[in-house]
């Protein structure tokens, strides 16, 4: 007769099944954490692709709206209103009627030319203007964008009357 307990019976011990189950647990934990931190990787990928897009679009836009900016060197600058969050340009095509107004706020950066129908960047949500100034005239503004995460990012918009030299006078 056989002992009832004998190691030739099938099957696994209540150590061996704990042991087992912790391990695929712990397995099963790492996989989790890192499926996470890929996914999370993923996704500020994603935002700033989305933003970096976004701002390369409104810049180019902005770009053909200030060749079309002509402030007479007479007039005054236009002030930024509120921290630098609001731009009112006049002078579009030279009218002085006609205006491209920009403006950063809770629904993103707007842009509005003569009361049409404004363009929303939803994902350009903060940034500034401030003037470019060439021979102490301004020759156009530098729009810096800023991310979720506090990245700059600088556009130097010139309007369409102005160009800037570069290098040094003497070359």
């Amino acid at each position: 007769m056989m002992n009832k307990y004998s190691r030739l019976e099938e099957g696994f011990t209540l150590t061996e099944t704990v042991i087992a189950v912790f391990i695929l647990s712990l397995g099963s934990l790492l996989l989790f954490i890192g499926g996470q931190k890929l996914f999370s990787s993923f996704n500020a990928v994603r935002e700033k692709q989305i933003f970096l897009r976004e701002s390369m679009q409104a810049g180019m836009l902005l770009k053909d709206s200030f060749n079309e900016i002509q402030i007479p060197f007479w007039e005054e600058y236009p002030e930024s209103g509120s921290s630098n969050k609001l731009l009112e340009l006049p002078y579009l095509n030279g009218n002085r009627d006609s205006f491209l107004r920009l403006s950063f706020g809770e629904d993103g950066l707007s842009v509005e030319r003569n009361d049409e129908l404004q363009i929303v960047y939803k994902n350009l949500k903060n940034g500034q203007f401030e003037p470019v100034m060439v021979d102490e005239i301004t020759a156009g503004i530098n729009i810096v964008f800023f991310d979720a995460h506090g990245n700059a990012y600088e556009y130097k918009l010139l309007f369409g009357s102005h160009s800037l030299r570069y290098g040094d006078d003497n070359e």
